[in-house]
C-alpha cells in the first residue's frame, strides 16, 4: 500500500498503543448517560463499546431534547455497534466531543468522526487502527490478531458515506492491530478534515442538575442470583420516583435446580450515587417467608443489562439481570 506524503511526514510522531478495535484485554466499565444542559441534552458514551452500549445510546437519543451533544471517552470495542451509533449521529447531524483528559480509541474514533462538527479538547486524544479478528489462543489485546479485510471494507464504506476522501480512509485503517495512530488536531487538515480545538469537560453524575444523568432503569428486569448453594429466580419491576431515584418491587422464587425455595417479594428504593453507580435497598423491614432474606444491590446499567453486587453478604455471587424484552 502506498501512503500519502502527509502520512509519511507524521509517521514518526504517532502514538502506539495496544488497544484493539474488536476486543479489549481488560474491558473498562461501559455506560451511556444523558445530562441536561439548559434546553439541550449531553449524551456521554464511556467504557467498552458493545451491543448494550448501542441499545442504551439509542434509548438516550430518543429521549434527548434540543440539539444533543455527544461526549466520548472509550478505549474501543465492537465494530458494528460503533458504526451503527456513528450513523445515527450523522443522520441526526450532531456534534461530537472528546473532552479534557479523555481518550477515544479505535471504534470510538470512528464514532467521533461521524460528528458534523468534531471537537477535541487540547488534552483529549483520538486514535485509529485497522479492523482485525483475534486469533485463537492469542492475547485479546490486538497482538497476534489478523487484519480483517472485510472489516476494513465496511469501515471504508462507512467513512466514504461520511464524506471522507481516499487518503483519510487509508490512514484510518492502516495501523496494525497492535498499534494505534494518533493525530494532533491540526494534523487532520492534511486529510481534508476539520477539527475544532474546544475546551470541553465531561460532566460527572455528581455535577448534573436533578434528573440530568441517569441510566434507563424503568421496566422489568429478570434473572437469577446465588447466595450459598441456592440459585434463586429474581424479577425486579422498576419505576422512576423522582430525580435520580427509583421505586422497585423485587420478587424471588424457586428455580429448576432448587424447586423447594419459597416465593416472596418486597419493596425497594433505588438511587444513583455520586460515582454513577445504582443502588437498591429494601424499604423498611419486609416480612418474608421463613429462611428468606431481602437483598440490597449495587451496580451499573449497560443497555439492557444490570450488573450488580449483593451488599452485606460474602456468600452471594454477582448478579446479572436483563431487561425483559431486551437484547
Amino acid at each position: 500500500m502506498r501512503f500519502s506524503p502527509a502520512f509519511r511526514r507524521f509517521a514518526a510522531g504517532f502514538f502506539l498503543s495496544l488497544a484493539p478495535l474488536m476486543a479489549l484485554a481488560q474491558p473498562a466499565p461501559s455506560g451511556v448517560f444523558a445530562a441536561r444542559d439548559g434546553n439541550n441534552t449531553v449524551i456521554v458514551i464511556s467504557g467498552r463499546i458493545s451491543a448494550e452500549t448501542e441499545t442504551a445510546f439509542t434509548t438516550a437519543l430518543r429521549g434527548a431534547t434540543g440539539r444533543p451533544r455527544i461526549y466520548l471517552s472509550s478505549p474501543g470495542g465492537s465494530l458494528t455497534p460503533g458504526l451503527n451509533m456513528g450513523r445515527m449521529i450523522r443522520e441526526a447531524r450532531l456534534e461530537t466531543f472528546v473532552p479534557a483528559g479523555a481518550g477515544c480509541w479505535s471504534a470510538c474514533g470512528l464514532i467521533w468522526l461521524a460528528g458534523v462538527e468534531r471537537h477535541l479538547d487540547p488534552t483529549g486524544r483520538v486514535g485509529f487502527h485497522a479492523a482485525y479478528v483475534p486469533q485463537q489462543g492469542a492475547p485479546n489485546d490486538g497482538r497476534g490478531g489478523q487484519v480483517s479485510g472485510s472489516g476494513n471494507a465496511v469501515i471504508g464504506a462507512y467513512l466514504s458515506r461520511l464524506g471522507y476522501n481516499d487518503n483519510a480512509i487509508r490512514f484510518f485503517t492502516s495501523a496494525r492491530p497492535d498499534q494505534m495512530f494518533e493525530l494532533k488536531p491540526t494534523q487532520f487538515q492534511d486529510y481534508g478534515i476539520t477539527v475544532r480545538q474546544t475546551v470541553a469537560r465531561q460532566p460527572s453524575p455528581s455535577e448534573l442538575a436533578p434528573g440530568g444523568a441517569r441510566p434507563v432503569l424503568a421496566g422489568i428486569w429478570t434473572g437469577q442470583y446465588q447466595c450459598g448453594k441456592d440459585l434463586v429466580a429474581a424479577r425486579m419491576a422498576v419505576r422512576e420516583d423522582g430525580p435520580q431515584r427509583f421505586a422497585a418491587k423485587f420478587d424471588f422464587g424457586p428455580t429448576p435446580g432448587a424447586p423447594g425455595l419459597p416465593r416472596g417479594s418486597f419493596a425497594m428504593r433505588g438511587l444513583i450515587l455520586e460515582n454513577g453507580a445504582v443502588q437498591f435497598r429494601p424499604e423498611n423491614l419486609p416480612q418474608l417467608p421463613p429462611g428468606a432474606r431481602p437483598v440490597s444491590l449495587q451496580g451499573s446499567v449497560n443497555g439492557n443489562v444490570f450488573s450488580a453486587q449483593v451488599l452485606g453478604s460474602e456468600r452471594c455471587l454477582p448478579v446479572t439481570l436483563r431487561r425483559a424484552g431486551g437484547a
